[in-house]
């Protein structure tokens, strides 16, 4: 499992080469997305922290408040972790990242195209996760299994929606 800082900042970068600005909303959005189909794929998650079932949608928190400053403009910084008594740019450990490149170039290839609402409508469809834990379960935080089962239904085209 990966800091979600470190998976954002692989996509900050992506967005960098491609010239496409990544919002704050965006950002969450596509680490969730990530996170989800990785559960799917692989069957563990993709990040360490949990995901919570805000108004607005599926937010992990740590980049909320990494992020929360430009609003709703695109993001001009990296995220910063606490390296002993240094804050340093995340990153992912050289062996993970040959390992995540592919499967993060396609998630970005899917939905790069996505504005921050495109992303929001994706992830707030009847049935996702967040839509069950904030309409049918009434919890806070999303358990990593129902956001594995949902995306599972959606690689294997078995969902119901």
């Amino acid at each position: 499992m990966h800091t979600s800082k470190a998976i954002a900042n692989c996509f900050l970068g992506r967005g960098d080469e491609d010239n496409i600005g990544i919002t704050p909303m965006m950002i969450n959005k596509l680490v969730f997305l990530a996170h989800g189909w990785h559960l799917a794929i692989e069957g563990k998650p993709l990040i360490v922290e949990p995901v919570q079932a805000w108004d607005y949608g599926p937010v992990i928190e740590v980049l909320y408040h990494e992020f929360k400053i430009w609003g709703g403009r695109p993001i001009g910084s990296k995220a910063m972790e606490w390296r002993g008594i240094k804050r340093v740019e995340a990153k992912l450990p050289p062996r993970d990242e040959e390992n995540l490149t592919d499967f993060l170039d396609r998630i970005w290839e899917v939905y790069n195209d996505y504005d921050a609402f495109g992303l929001s409508a994706i992830t707030h469809e009847e049935g996702s996760p967040w839509y069950k834990a904030v309409y049918e379960l009434k919890i806070q935080t999303i358990p990593n299994e129902l956001i594995r089962l949902y995306y599972l239904e959606k690689l294997n085209g078995t969902e119901d929606n």
